[in-house]
């Protein structure tokens, strides 16, 4: 049986044709240098509505490194199967009986609309043919297993498993900031922060982080674009220094953990952004140990 993982996104669904399609460019993009630099090959890749769709046969290891993929919301390893409701019995009544759970839910999203039945009605159709044959409880909200169909003209994609990604926007897609980094953690979610939000990156570092800059890189930072990264730890002016480097990589704005409030202002035009604000440090703690960019 033929496998694929599907691929979600949120926020880019709503741009404009033009720039949506642009974005979803990138996030494939950025998608294939994430799988192929930690050394999985890809069969093929592909898009069509609302969705990404990857081939590749390196599913358990694929699954680790999608989630780190700034843009996608969520993903799923689905089997492809003939679009025909007695296909998708059988396969629902398999998944399920393997599954060993008790309580079930079968959800559908039909993009084949000539199809005969409804979305509804081919949830109900499969999960009645479910309750028949082991007597199962269906519950559409305390559930153990939700089985799910995506419809489509000749194939249907039937999967259960549901993983959570950053969200986001495709790093590349929002222009060039520079972050100013010390030692601490706020400065280093700022980093993450400003990724997730889809900017090129460059690193001024007041403290002694290349490390850390190397893992993040590595992680996180999938794009064709170098992650830039200047140690300013010796610099008796590190503000100036910082200043005079986002100029010289034409970055658009300057990011800074709160501390620096108001001190970066005088001494650059550039816009001056503080996305932590108001985080509190147990906030901070909490998305440090998430992300791991120990």
């Amino acid at each position: 049986m033929e496998k694929v993982i599907i691929v979600r996104y949120g926020e880019i669904g709503i741009k404009s044709y033009w720039v949506r399609r642009e974005f979803e460019k990138k996030l494939m993009d950025n998608l294939s240098r994430a799988l192929l630099e930690n050394k999985i090959e890809i069969e093929k890749i592909r898009q069509r509505g609302a969705r990404i769709y990857v081939w590749c046969k390196q599913m358990k290891k694929v699954l680790k490194v999608i989630k780190n993929v700034f843009g996608v919301v969520s993903y799923s390893p689905a089997q492809i199967i003939k679009t025909d409701l007695e296909e998708m019995k059988k396969t629902a009544l398999k998944i399920y009986k393997k599954s060993k759970k008790k309580k079930f839910r079968i959800t559908t999203r039909r993009r084949f609309k000539k199809f005969p039945l409804t979305s509804m009605q081919i949830s109900s159709e499969v999960g009645a043919y479910i309750v028949e044959k082991t007597g199962a409880k269906v519950d559409l909200e305390k559930y153990d297993i939700n089985i799910s169909f995506e419809v489509d003209k000749k194939e249907t994609y039937v999967f259960y498993e549901f993983y959570k990604g950053w969200g986001g926007l495709p790093i590349g897609t929002q222009g060039k900031v520079l972050c100013f980094t010390t030692n601490d953690v706020e400065s280093w979610i700022n980093v993450w922060l400003m990724a997730r939000r889809g900017c090129e990156i460059v690193i001024a570092d007041a403290g002694k982080n290349k490390k850390r800059a190397k893992n993040f890189d590595k992680k996180y930072y999938y794009t064709e674009d170098v992650l830039t990264y200047y140690n300013i730890s010796n610099a008796k002016d590190k503000i100036g220094r910082a200043v005079d480097i986002a100029k010289l990589e034409n970055a658009k704005a300057i990011v800074v953990p709160q501390k620096y409030v108001g001190k970066f202002e005088a001494r650059t035009d550039l816009p001056v952004f503080y996305p932590s604000l108001g985080f509190m440090p147990s906030m901070l703690r909490k998305l440090w140990k998430e992300v791991g960019l120990d």
